[in-house]
């Protein structure tokens, strides 16, 4: 499988939390999602991480990466401070790709799962916790199109019809 794993992009400084000058915050390499593709690369996935703050990619931009790239499966990773950024994301994401699965996870998910919900239309699964746990299960689950069960550890999922 081909599976992208992604943070938003997002400048803090831009937003004018606590700064009246224009400076770029410090970026952070996303660790948690190389702490996720670790284990899917030595079981043969070919994984593509793309930190769009460190390259100022528009969520456009991220789209022309991932046709390229063929996923199927698209993870977003969220801090909430990019929040806001990872919804639009999510959504420009899905309409371009709308029958692959779309995963989000991260400390924004941790705290307002339900938020993220009502946020992003159509996402597929929502990871809560350490990911590193059963993001692997997931992708098993997907590759063999199969339907996730309905206890998967610390994952949230929309019913049917919702």
């Amino acid at each position: 499988m081909n599976i992208a794993l992604l943070t938003p992009s997002y400048n803090l400084m831009k937003k004018g939390y606590g700064s009246k000058i224009k400076i770029r915050g410090g970026l952070y390499p996303p660790l948690g999602l190389a702490y996720l593709a670790s284990p899917l690369i030595n079981d043969g996935h070919k994984v593509k991480i793309i930190d769009a703050s460190s390259y100022e990619y528009t969520n456009k931009k991220i789209g022309d990466i991932l046709l390229e790239f063929k996923p199927d499966l698209i993870g977003i990773s969220s801090v909430t401070a990019s929040a806001e950024e990872s919804y639009s994301l999510a959504n420009y994401l899905k309409s371009k790709f709308g029958q692959v699965p779309l995963v989000y996870g991260g400390h924004h998910a941790n705290c307002f799962p339900e938020m993220v919900f009502s946020n992003i239309k159509d996402l597929d699964l929502l990871f809560c916790g350490e990911a590193e746990l059963t993001f692997r299960e997931a992708v098993i689950f997907y590759e063999k199109k199969g339907r996730l069960p309905q206890d998967l550890q610390s994952t949230w999922a929309k019913k049917d019809g919702q």
